[in-house]
């Protein structure tokens, strides 16, 4: 007769509180949930309605409420956790299970009488189909939980009779309870983002901090926050990666572990850089891990391959840390805590420079320094320069200073603009300098550009580089305005010479040539006046006024009218105005040539001037020419004098004309009265015919 003992029936299958947990030190453990067999290499939760089953001799934990209960029996057994603690069942020795190290589905069968042998006391192998003698049952559940006998005896010969036995396992002693290590592992990250150099918000200066926490639970023994440190290999091998490859504004930073292996120290030029702090602090049984990243100076955030410990993904900077503790007993965490610790690039520099204007009445001009208003923000300033760009070639490009050819260079600090023909005469420069953390821009000019693109003024536009040591490069554009000077005014010429011509007296029927030669000189404005574009200017009507060709074509000599025209030897810088009579031969010329005033730079002009009289004017009729703008008649003393007025213009370099033109005037004076012995003769009738 098979003897029960089933007082606590249907109680073994629910070792199922949420805060049961059960860990394998030894042997085969199956944890068998809906249906489906799970064996448990190490440790697992327990549900309410999962069924623990072990082999003999397996030796395993059940904890409930922190308090661990042993089980290591020789028998195979199975386990409930109920409200008063946990029960036990011991199975008849010649019980096991087979091993498996995979999960495989029961049928339900086999699982209900496998139950239902455990909870009335019955031999399961009374259950199940018996096996042949010394073999294994043939069953459904095979090949997983196959019950098997010990003995090499059938069932009907075995001999045996199976056994129940239910008992309470009292609580073991701390000494003979298994030392199962906590867990640890979990990851800490904290993050900072760089402080601000440049006019900082309230909290952004450096320097800045960032910190986080993470709770490590204990296990069978509690924690011991005296022994966290940073894990040794890792922090040896990040304090060497952060040495070789971190550097504060292009500058090397030396790091050091502290003696207590928990603080890492970043210096350059015995400056702190940068400190990462593990504070491990006692929370009960556990230990609370708190990681502190501060920064005093920037880090430059420079690319590399991604990988290692230490890294710049993204623009950012991750180190990566581990922590390793060990409980009271001296037993290390199963997995060290990892620490990531990411460093962001704070904001990118700024810069709003500002723009000037300059007008060339102002030559041999150097300028204050101009800012370009360069904030560094978050990393220093590594590099300022000009940038060669499209806009600025283009503006330089072809550029003339008075007409001369000119040549430019472009360098990190300067653009300078210079006489092609003499590299050593700068026209104008721009040049960067720079004085701490200030950044500026000089301009100075010596000598005129011809405004001839755009007008009035030529602007050269600018763009300026700025580059931190995280490599970050950012532009800002200003321009240089050079507007053009004063023109040059005709009303400002000066006259030397003659400019007025007498009539000869004819003598023995020839007429003698009478000329007046004068110069004229005229001073640039802020360009050169150019000799080649000289010009008489009112031969023909403008604005309703007759030119001055239609008035000289009112003038006779000897009664024979006279025709003018600017002869065809004229050429550049030289002009010829003839008055020619029918038969072709001048009566009268007028003969400018311009040439360039000495020296260098915006120079002007000298024009000289010949009049030549080769017949006399017939000087009569005044009515005839007081309406005249440039050709008049007048008395002057008495004598009839024909006043002859040419406007004279020229261009400078930028193609402006002379504010005003030069007026030259001439004279030609009437000779003298014909003188007789005989009264008659002088009557004021006759003294008033035209000489002849």
């Amino acid at each position: 007769m098979t003897e029960h003992n089933n007082s606590n029936q249907g109680t073994v299958e629910k070792a199922n509180e949420p805060d049961t947990h059960l860990t394998v030190k030894n042997g085969q453990v199956f944890v068998i949930r809906e249906g489906v067999s799970n064996p448990v290499p190490f440790s697992t939760n327990v549900r309410a309605d999962d069924l623990i089953i072990a082999n003999p001799a397996a030796r395993y934990v059940v904890m409930k409420n922190g308090v661990p209960v042993l089980v290591d029996e020789p028998c195979a057994t199975c386990v409930r956790v109920d409200g008063e603690g946990t029960d036990v069942i011991g199975l008849a020795t010649n019980i096991g299970f087979n091993e498996s190290a995979s999960a495989l589905t029961l049928l339900e069968d086999d699982i209900a009488a496998l139950q239902r042998a455990i909870l009335q006391g019955v031999d399961p192998t009374e259950e199940l189909e018996p096996p042949a003698a010394g073999g294994v049952v043939s069953s459904s559940i095979g090949g997983f939980a196959v019950i098997h006998y010990d003995y090499s005896a059938v069932l009907a010969t075995a001999g045996f009779e199976t056994s129940f036995v239910r008992q309470r396992f009292p609580l073991f002693d701390d000494d003979d309870a298994p030392l199962i290590p906590a867990l640890g592992g979990g990851d800490l990250a904290v993050t900072v983002r760089e402080g601000e150099l440049s006019n900082p918000a309230e909290g952004s200066s450096y320097p800045v901090s960032g910190s986080n926490s993470i709770l490590v639970a204990a296990s069978t023994l509690g924690l011991d926050a005296s022994s966290f440190v940073f894990e040794s290999l890792s922090v040896n091998e990040v304090v060497s990666e952060l040495s070789r490859e971190t550097t504060t504004s292009g500058k090397s930073v030396q790091y050091t572990l502290s003696d207590d292996g928990r603080e890492i120290t970043g210096t350059s030029e015995g400056e702190t850089v940068i400190t990462i702090l593990l504070e491990p602090t006692q929370a009960g049984r556990d230990v609370e891990l708190k990681t502190t990243v501060t920064i005093h100076k920037p880090l430059d955030h420079l690319e590399d391959d991604a990988s290692g410990l230490v890294r710049v993904v993204n623009d950012a900077l991750e180190i990566d840390l581990s922590v390793q503790g060990t409980d009271n007993g001296g037993n290390a965490l199963r997995a060290p805590v990892d620490v990531v610790i990411t460093i962001t690039d704070g904001d990118l520099p700024t810069i709003e420079p500002v723009s000037t204007e300059h007008n060339e009445n102002d030559l041999g001009f150097v300028s204050k320094p101009i800012p370009l208003n360069i904030a560094a923000n978050s990393d220093e300033i590594a590099d300022v320069k000009f940038v060669s760009s499209p806009a600025l070639l283009a503006a330089l490009d072809g550029l003339t200073s008075n007409g001369a050819a000119t040549t430019f260079e472009i360098t990190d600090n300067l653009i300078s603009v210079s006489l092609a023909s003499d590299p050593s005469v700068v026209v104008f420069s721009i040049a960067l300098q720079s004085s701490g953390d200030e950044y500026n821009y000089v301009f100075s000019e010596n000598a005129s550009v011809d405004q001839t693109a755009n007008g009035e003024s030529h602007l050269v536009p600018v763009t300026v580089a700025v580059t931190d040591y995280d490599k970050d490069t950012i532009e800002g554009q200003f321009s240089v305005t050079i507007t053009d000077g004063n023109n040059a005014d005709g009303d400002t010429a000066t006259e030397s010479g003659t400019f007025d011509v007498t009539e000869g007296r004819i003598e023995n029927g020839v007429v003698p040539k009478q000329t007046a030669e004068g110069e004229i000189d005229i001073n640039a404005g802020s360009d050169r006046l150019k000799p080649g574009s000289l010009l008489i200017s009112n031969l023909t009507e403008s604005g309703g006024v007759p030119g001055l060709i239609s008035e000289l074509n009112e003038l006779t000599s000897n009664g024979e009218t006279l025709t003018f025209a600017v002869s065809p030897n004229s050429s550049s810088g030289t002009v010829i105005l003839e008055g020619k009579l029918p038969d072709g031969s001048v009566a009268v010329s007028i003969t400018l040539v311009a040439s360039q005033a000495a020296g260098a730079g915006a120079a002007g002009v000298s024009v000289s001037s010949t009049f030549e009289l080769n017949q006399p004017l017939d000087h009569q009729d005044t009515t005839k020419f007081a309406g005249n703008r440039w050709v008049t008649l007048s008395d002057q003393s008495g004598n009839a004098v024909f006043n002859i007025e040419l406007e004279v213009q020229l261009e400078d370099t930028d193609g402006d004309s002379l504010d005003n033109p030069i007026s030259v005037k001439y004279e030609v004076v009437d000779g003298n009265r014909l003188i007789s012995k005989h009264p008659i003769l002088n009557s004021p009738i006759l003294t008033q015919m035209p000489h002849q």
